[in-house]
């Protein structure tokens, strides 16, 4: 081989090595950005699925503070019949997107002025405007006279 032929090949495999560097390079890169997306996402999604169970958290307590309040109200002194929002405030609720209260107390059955059925519930909106709704149902009675 000649002078000039070495020179030729000499270039030419610089240049496959050169090419090759590029192409590992690109391949780097992308690796690394996918890589980066995709923490990025599961940051978002963790993120998400934290305020959803932090919504639930105070959706539950409230519900569960307004059931304790009504039993711990003497049955005379609870209405026979409600239909409305909640008889106490639940601070935590103005958190919450467009979030509502409902009370619902009624006779369980017919005749029987001694217990009540007592339904609460809060609707509000969740992430992208999705309508939640959680809600708890206990029956109420009236404790007889001389008893715990």
């Amino acid at each position: 081989m000649g002078m000039e032929t070495q020179a030729r090949w000499g270039a030419h495999t610089r240049g496959r090595r050169v090419g090759a560097a590029l192409v590992e390079l690109v391949t780097a890169l992308f690796i690394v950005s996918f890589g980066i997306f995709s923490v990025l996402t599961m940051y978002h999604v963790g993120m998400t699925n934290a305020r959803a169970i932090r919504e639930h958290d105070w959706v539950m307590n409230a519900l569960q503070n307004e059931l304790e309040g009504l039993r711990a109200t003497p049955f005379a002194e609870l209405p026979p019949v409600w239909d409305g929002e909640f008889r106490a405030t639940a601070p935590d609720l103005a958190e919450l997107v467009n979030a509502r209260t409902h009370l619902t107390m009624a006779p369980h059955l017919e005749g029987r002025a001694d217990l009540l059925e007592v339904t609460v519930s809060i609707r509000w909106s969740g992430e992208h405007g999705r309508t939640i709704e959680k809600s708890l149902v206990t029956l109420l009675a009236e404790k007889p006279a001389g008893g715990t």
